[in-house]
């Protein structure tokens, strides 16, 4: 199991049958159900018909355990990876839910992380479920992996970082004009800016590369996204 946040495609959920609880979207009093009843194309269409951007709230404790419920009442156990509980209150609803039921039937894991990358994680737990490994062994090898990811992004526009008041209007416009691009990292569950790249194009592929070359010798080429 995890969140909506893990950004994995229908094709990947249904091929480790992975259960995926949404986080909740807001525009005013329109709350949404994320990647149930709203997905990303139509979420930037509702922030440039709006003008700002929504607000968003992690899954509740009920929500996490009516899934567990289920699935353990089917006799399953359940393994939940969660983004950082840094970012958000997934991790600590799901930690909630798991404990209203039966101890060593379900595992919540904070991943420390966001998107792709958390959805790696539960990608490699998948695998380790379809190999038979029991759950406190899938949760140990989860854990061990964690402290391994590097997550690095560039962010194209200021434009969402200021409607989020994240930079002030001047730093938006400098940034336009200059052509910078934040270059934004995962460190201990945090973002955090790791550089500035002034340019467009290659010159923001060629930092990420860099970034993922200074690692390449611990590189687990087992998914890559």
């Amino acid at each position: 199991m995890t969140d909506s946040t893990s950004d994995l495609t229908p094709e990947l959920l249904a091929r480790y049958d992975i259960r995926v609880v949404p986080m909740y979207v807001r525009f005013g009093e329109e709350i949404y159900g994320d990647g149930v009843e709203i997905d990303n194309r139509q979420l930037f269409r509702k922030v440039e018909e709006k003008g700002v951007l929504p607000q968003t709230a992690a899954p509740t404790p009920d929500d996490f355990l009516n899934v567990f419920k289920e699935l353990v009442e089917a006799g399953h156990d359940v393994i939940c990876i969660t983004l950082s509980s840094h970012l958000s209150a997934t991790c600590q609803s799901a930690t909630i839910a798991a404990g209203e039921l039966p101890p060593g039937r379900v595992e919540v894991i904070d991943g420390l992380n966001l998107s792709s990358a958390t959805g790696m994680l539960v990608l490699y737990a998948a695998e380790l479920a379809q190999q038979g490994l029991p759950l406190a062994e899938i949760a140990a090898r989860v854990r061990e992996k964690i402290p391994k990811l590097r997550t690095y992004f560039v962010v194209d526009t200021m434009e969402y970082l200021y409607k989020g008041g994240r930079c002030s209007g001047l730093q938006s416009l400098v940034a336009g004009i200059l052509k910078i691009h934040p270059m934004l990292a995962l460190s201990e569950g945090k973002i955090i800016v790791k550089d500035k790249i002034r340019g467009g194009g290659k010159k923001i592929v060629d930092r990420l590369v860099d970034c993922i070359a200074a690692d390449r010798e611990q590189v687990d080429q087992q998914f890559v996204f």
